[in-house]
């Protein structure tokens, strides 16, 4: 399992990227500990009459996305891609924030509704530089917290020594 602490430092990568990064999406997907599945690489031939092979991923929630052997499916460069990791329950909307005088931003909202009696929902907020980026780091955002608050309750259990 990711330590919350290198969660938390790939969420600052992730939404400091200025463009999709092929070593980012390795470290996402390490993070969220996907594996290709087992058996399912298979190749085809371009028009070009060259032999591409490619690898099955299963993403979380359950889609299934084909990569090029060797790499990583595209959390950074793909909304589809990065959409897939919105939690089941979990309500999504994506903005353009142009008016900020840096550069354009785009901010991901998310917002727990699997507790409709819940008056603690969680919700959160994220803003990057692409869509992409975006969702990708406030879906991890959403595992980053869950597991501070397993440390944290972990560490209140423990003794204090000395």
């Amino acid at each position: 399992m990711t330590d919350y602490k290198v969660l938390g430092d790939l969420i600052e990568r992730i939404k400091a990227a200025a463009s999709p990064d092929p070593a980012l999406d390795a470290d996402i997907a390490e993070a969220l500990e996907l594996r290709p599945l087992p058996r399912h690489d298979r190749f085809y031939r371009s028009a070009r009459g060259e032999d591409l092979y490619l690898t099955k991923w299963l993403l979380p929630g359950g889609r299934a996305v084909d990569t090029f052997a060797g790499e990583f499916p595209e959390f950074t460069g793909s909304l589809d891609i990065a959409m897939s990791l919105v939690p089941k329950g979990w309500s999504y909307s994506l903005g353009s924030m142009m008016g900020l005088p840096l550069a354009e931003r785009w901010r991901c909202h998310l917002r727990d509704h699997n507790d409709p009696n819940d008056s603690t929902r969680r919700w959160l907020d994220v803003d990057a530089a692409m869509p992409a980026t975006s969702t990708t780091a406030a879906c991890l955002k959403i595992r980053y917290q869950d597991l501070l608050q397993a440390a944290i309750a972990v560490s209140r259990r423990q003794p204090a020594k000395g």
